[in-house]
């Protein structure tokens, strides 16, 4: 059941250990801060920078997940507390990014497939509580990663907008985007937007995060101007 734990050990010659204590979430093995721990030392001197030749350091774990899938982990040097490299893990272990604030975050183990295809149930912030007449708060899953248009899905003619792609922290990507309804929408490879013409028509996206690989739509609405709104939509898979 969800918030049991299980502890693991492993007897044969393996490349990193799997020992620690797993936490089940969401009916999904989670990372521990000692499975954060020896994942880390387990991976290449040369990818974490971790050598405890250099000197005695400690991992830093958080409390909290970024977006429901990255703890953002920092490894620092026991006496001085200088900070010796971040990393970002993901909760299911299926990846590590080295995230030093000097560089991108570079894949260093695992596979972004896990995250493109995630999906979590946001946290319920109702200002409107006491209100009988406030909308239900929604407990719908919503992917982590996924594209929007920085105006919103609700265009005026000779509008210009951007695709951009949303993820569960700063990593790098590729987008690029379609579109067959030309007549309403001009869109460029790299997710340029403009309204030629009132009118709905559908962006098709792909974004991709080093492995990973995931595609989206877009509907758009184009009108003069009149009945334009800013909603912003997220979008997962291809209709």
């Amino acid at each position: 059941d969800d918030g049991q734990s299980v502890g693991v050990t492993h007897t044969s010659d393996i490349d990193i250990s799997p020992d620690g204590t797993y936490t089940l979430t969401d009916s999904s093995l989670e990372v521990s801060e000692v499975s954060a721990i020896a994942i880390l030392e387990h991976l290449p001197t040369a990818a974490t920078s971790l050598n405890h030749n250099n000197g005695a350091y400690v991992i830093n774990y958080p409390d909290a997940l970024v977006a429901n899938w990255f703890y953002p982990v920092e490894a620092a040097f026991a006496d001085s507390g200088a900070v010796i490299a971040r990393f970002l893990i993901a909760k299911d272990m299926s990846a590590v990014y080295r995230a030093d604030d000097d560089i991108e975050p570079v894949l260093i183990f695992g596979t972004a497939k896990p995250m493109m295809t995630y999906e979590t149930i946001p946290a319920c912030d109702n200002p409107d509580a006491d209100n009988e007449d406030a909308a239900e708060p929604s407990f719908e899953p919503e992917p982590i990663v996924y594209a929007e248009l920085t105006n919103g899905v609700n265009l005026t003619v000779g509008q210009i907008s951007q695709v951009t792609a949303v993820l569960p922290w700063e990593l790098p990507y590729t987008l690029k985007c379609v579109t067959a309804d030309t007549d309403v929408i001009e869109v460029d490879e790299s997710g340029a937007v403009r309204a030629l013409a009132p009118g709905a028509a559908v962006i098709f996206c792909a974004i991709t995060v080093d492995d990973g690989y995931k595609e989206f739509s877009i509907e758009v609405s184009v009108s003069t101007g009149e009945d334009a709104g800013t909603e912003v939509i997220k979008t997962d898979g291809v209709s």
